[in-house]
């Protein structure tokens, strides 16, 4: 085929389109996921930092995110109930925060419904894992 952003799979006889994805954190993870529920997609993933499953926690550069039940999450289950529930446990529900500075409360916030915080490095790894898993199945 004469366009390289075309490829036809040799088993299936499909033609499908090449999408190459830069930046593998947890939005281009979750593109990928998304892309390859399609039958007419060949994706891949380049990232510059190295495979997260190989550096120790210690050495990772990383914070804390939070995600709603209403988007975050519900967009993930969408995409897979598996790896919903993999997220869910990789992560603590809260219904709000309360800030301290020493023995000062500085600031606190109840939220209208609960939001799942995690590490962004847990969530990419949950989401590589699967990823890896979907790509294994095939």
């Amino acid at each position: 085929h004469s366009n390289p952003a075309v490829v036809v799979d040799k088993n299936t006889n499909i033609t499908k389109k090449k999408v190459i994805i830069v930046g593998a954190g947890s939005a281009g993870l979750l593109f990928a996921h998304n892309l390859l529920r399609k039958p007419n997609y060949e994706v891949h993933l380049l990232e510059k930092r190295s495979d997260p499953r190989t550096i120790p926690p210690s050495e990772q550069r990383t914070y804390p995110i939070s995600l709603q039940q209403k988007r975050g999450l519900y967009a993930i289950r969408e995409i897979s109930p598996s790896m919903s529930d993999a997220v869910e446990d990789a992560g603590a529900w809260m219904k709000g925060y309360f800030g301290r500075l020493g023995d000062v409360p500085t600031s606190d916030k109840i939220f209208k419904s609960p939001m799942l915080a995690l590490d962004r490095n847990e969530l990419s790894l949950v989401l590589l894992e699967h990823l890896v898993r979907l790509e294994s199945a095939e």
